[in-house]
């Protein structure tokens, strides 16, 4: 053999004349072929003025010198052109595009465009050094994850970060300048945690969402944006509707209050009107959501009962016959009592009820989101107000649900305060306001309450 079988450099054969001819061949073709940086790519026409040492890959229709060596690699050394036929895996550096360009066996091709895969690197960084903790390390002003449209995939992108246990910790971390601010995942369980710190030493949990029930938590509490008042954990309320949620649904054409009613007669835990007004008072929507209070005013001092339930127009069911054991026939009865400074123009609703069927048990919340509010009537003086405990007439998250014709909506946090007299729930305070008898529909559903 008197070449080599990778490179094809001449051997020096035994008893060879001249053998410094061959041993600088060889050198030559080393010079040209080890480290090999080319000045241009693909080229068809010989430059006209090489220097020494210059090399470039030959394209496939090569002409003048070259027209005998398509896809060869010239290198310029001693005056003349010397060819190599390059061999699958040699690498070059394109010194035009600033590429390090491989062999494949019919092209130079640039080598971040090798499709192959790139496995079990110790680490990799892109304008960043990695280091034993971040194995990858990228410093960029965007960093784009985009769904698979070569392949093409699926149209789907997802992000997968996997944790060994649920104890350990799989999230994503926001720094300011190295210090940790933000970070949401599991956090040392399974739930879903959003926490956050002033200084990446003391962190304050702001959302707890649990993995079992998808129930959300507010450890750190609520302010309500409108006043600014604090509220701990907003829990929504599973059903949200009329007869579930809805604590005051009235349908009926009325005044504003006070409404007042005269007793035909007291059966148990029945009162009896002497007009078809119950609707007024109460309606079957509030049947099992809240209980209302009115007042006796014949009573002096006045006398309190729960409304619980409306089995007509003529008859108001109370929660405990006791509270009307004195009342008679012809008492007048009232819905709209003194509360702050506004004298008898709200009514007060317990909505145990509505806590009891939709967690199971009472208690005491600090405060209602209101979902909605809405009131209907025939001007636009005719409102609705849901207020802490009506002390001045106060509107706490909320503005009139004022009313044109047209329905309108609006939701936010009311503060509850005090508590029922009758059940383990703080009372709501609720106020209708419009001229004689233009207030229409009125209605509040609660769309969580804050505990």
């Amino acid at each position: 053999m008197q070449n080599s079988p990778k490179l094809s450099l001449p051997y020096i054969l035994p008893s060879q004349a001249q053998k410094h001819v061959t041993h600088n061949e060889a050198l030559r073709m080393l010079d040209g072929i080890v480290h090999i940086s080319f000045i241009e790519r693909d080229m068809s026409t010989p430059p006209v003025a090489p220097a020494e040492g210059d090399c470039y890959t030959i394209s496939d229709t090569p002409t003048g010198d070259w027209s005998l060596h398509p896809k060869e690699v010239a290198c310029f050394q001693d005056g003349a052109w010397m060819f190599s036929i390059p061999k699958t895996g040699w690498l070059a550096w394109d010194q035009n595009s600033q590429e390090i360009t491989v062999w494949d066996g019919a092209n130079w091709i640039q080598a971040s465009k090798i499709p192959s895969n790139i496995a079990n690197l110790d680490g990799l960084g892109i304008l960043a050094a990695p280091d034993p903790t971040n194995r990858l390390s990228v410093k960029s002003d965007v960093a784009l994850f985009s769904h698979d449209d070569a392949t093409p995939g699926t149209g789907d992108m997802r992000i997968i970060i996997n944790k060994a246990a649920d104890t350990q910790t799989a999230s994503i971390l926001f720094q300011d300048n190295w210090s940790g601010r933000a970070e949401f995942g599991l956090t040392g369980d399974d739930d879903w945690h959003v926490k956050v710190s002033p200084d990446n030493v003391i962190w304050h949990e702001a959302i707890v969402v649990n993995r079992a029930t998808g129930e959300v938590q507010f450890p750190a509490g609520v302010t309500e944006p409108n006043t600014g008042s604090f509220v701990q954990n907003l829990v929504p309320i599973p059903s949200v509707g009329d007869a579930m949620s809805s604590i005051w649904r009235l349908d009926t054409s009325r005044d504003p209050f006070p409404r007042t009613a005269t007793l035909g007669s007291v059966s148990t835990d029945i009162l009896n009107l002497t007009t078809g007004i119950g609707s007024k008072f109460f309606s079957p929507q509030m049947t099992g959501v809240a209980y209302l209070q009115i007042e006796n005013i014949s009573k002096n001092p006045r006398q309190n009962a729960w409304i619980k339930a409306k089995p007509s127009e003529t008859q108001l069911q109370v929660t405990d016959q006791t509270d009307i054991s004195t009342w008679a026939n012809g008492d007048t009865i009232q819905l709209g009592q003194s509360v702050g400074n506004f004298v008898d123009q709200y009514a007060i609703l317990d909505i145990s009820p509505m806590i009891q069927f939709q967690f199971g048990s009472t208690f005491r919340q600090k405060g209602i989101w209101v979902y909605k509010s809405f009131a209907g009537g025939s001007s636009t003086t005719a409102g609705l107000r849901v207020t802490p405990n009506g002390a001045s007439g106060s509107v706490v998250g909320l503005v009139d649900s004022l009313e044109d014709g047209a329905s309108r909506q609006s939701q936010g946090m009311i503060p509850c305060f005090d508590l029922s007299p009758i059940s383990n729930s703080n009372l709501v305070y609720i106020r209708e306001v419009g001229s004689a008898g233009d207030i229409g529909i009125c209605g509040v559903t609660l769309g969580g309450l804050y505990v």
